[in-house]
């Protein structure tokens, strides 16, 4: 059943906006009201069905070729399905001649109200808190898989293809997959895999999506042919993370502009304006050596100022990568 906390606040939402009804469509807020997907196709920003509240009872309105799929494998929650001819019309029209009004949504309706989202996911429910604590370690958990097993040879684009199975594998959708090897990452910041080799050191950053929340990951993988530099410019970034994590623990708060967030340590800090925050979530490296070299892999050690606990193995306990001739 959804969730009484979330009930609780569409409530409140339809109480002091003065709505009879109020609709979601994407498919983060369909989630998050069902515990489902409503996800098909992967462009536009409303998926195959809707679902609504209207203070009595949740309602998913969809075609009739999609609702028995939707009640048998993705909606985990007591709800009324109302079914609309798939050749007569799209969701938005079925919603606009079922809703009672006045109405709001999260995506184009008719007249009906756009719908502030933050004022019914923030802070997240409690269910929700520990759902994205399973989701964070298991995408971290599969993204740390794919990077022990990477080597120099290995191209950007295959090792984008390990990070989507090990997540589709834990059941976690991936909006972003991002691989740079070291030919790229110095050129660009938001490397989208090409069939380049990573050479001496790879980034790997994704995001995993299930339920409605996301969760963003970033590993670097070092060799022993990897920069000297490198340990320098992944200790400030994570001084970055760790400083902002500590700004907005505070529930309920938001992330800052980078120009605003710990400007204090930025100011300190040279590689701070060349990273979005969103690649600033760098939390381990390991390191391989390649076949032959006769040393041992080394682990750069965690700044000495970052207080977070790693997901997965302890640094100096991972299991050394897979090696391959170069």
């Amino acid at each position: 059943m959804t969730e009484q906390a979330k009930l609780d606040r569409l409530d409140e939402y339809l109480a002091t906006n003065d709505l009879a009804s109020v609709w979601f469509a994407t498919p983060p807020m369909f989630a998050w009201l069902t515990g489902g997907s409503n996800l098909i196709v992967r462009e536009g920003t409303a998926g195959i069905a809707a679902a609504g509240y209207d203070g009595e009872e949740v309602t998913v309105i969809t075609s009739n070729i999609e609702g028995h799929r939707l009640l048998d494998e993705e909606i985990d929650a007591d709800v009324t399905l109302v079914e609309h001819p798939w050749y007569e019309s799209g969701v938005a029209d079925a919603v606009s001649a079922f809703a009672p009004t006045p109405a709001a949504a999260d995506f184009t309706c008719s007249d009906f109200d756009r719908i502030d989202r933050s004022a019914l996911t923030q802070p997240l429910t409690d269910d929700d808190v520990e759902r994205y604590r399973t989701l964070s370690r298991e995408t971290a958990a599969a993204v740390e898989e794919v990077a022990r097993d990477v080597a120099p040879s290995d191209t950007e684009r295959e090792v984008a293809a390990r990070l989507h199975h090990a997540l589709q594998r834990r059941g976690i959708e991936s909006s972003v997959a991002l691989v740079g090897g070291e030919d790229r990452i110095q050129r660009y910041r938001h490397f989208t895999p090409t069939d380049t080799e990573v050479g001496g050191y790879a980034v790997l950053t994704v995001v995993g999506v299930r339920r409605g929340l996301n969760a963003a990951v970033t590993r670097t993988v070092a060799f022993d042919a990897a920069p000297d530099w490198l340990e320098e410019r992944y200790e400030d970034v994570s001084k970055i993370a760790a400083t902002e994590a500590v700004t907005t623990r505070r529930t309920g708060a938001t992330v800052a502009p980078p120009a605003t967030c710990s400007r204090r340590f930025r100011r300190r800090t040279k590689n701070w304006a060349i990273r979005p925050s969103g690649r600033i979530t760098i939390r381990a490296v390991h390191s391989a050596t390649r076949r032959g070299s006769g040393s041992r892999p080394r682990a750069t050690r965690r700044p000495s100022n970052c207080r977070w606990p790693t997901a997965g193995i302890p640094l100096s306990k991972a299991p050394n990568p897979r090696t391959r001739s170069s």
